[in-house]
């Protein structure tokens, strides 16, 4: 799943954020509370209206971030989940253009 603003300009300090690992329905009383998050979240989503949409759970294993502003350009930090929701650093990769 990748996650960053959509309103971000190539070419200029971007960031955001990539998480890998499985995904899988969510189904009766799970799916029914993470509708209810969703929900509250955006006032304006109507559950009775939405019955066909679906809530899905992640569990990520790997995240790997960029932040230009922050790391500089080119510079990719990932690292491992752990089962605990712990995190540990993997590995920086810096792309250099040519």
């Amino acid at each position: 799943m990748a996650v960053f603003d959509s309103h971000q300009t190539w070419g200029r300090s971007d960031r955001g954020v990539q998480l890998f690992g499985t995904a899988g329905e969510l189904r009766g009383r799970a799916a029914e509370r993470a509708a209810g998050v969703y929900a509250r979240r955006f006032r304006s989503y109507d559950l009775a209206e939405q019955r066909d949409y679906r809530c899905y759970e992640l569990r990520a294993r790997r995240v790997k971030l960029f932040d230009e502003r922050e790391l500089g350009r080119g510079v990719f930090v990932s690292a491992r989940i752990g089962p605990d929701g712990s995190m540990a650093w993997e590995r920086t990769e810096v792309y250099k253009p040519s």
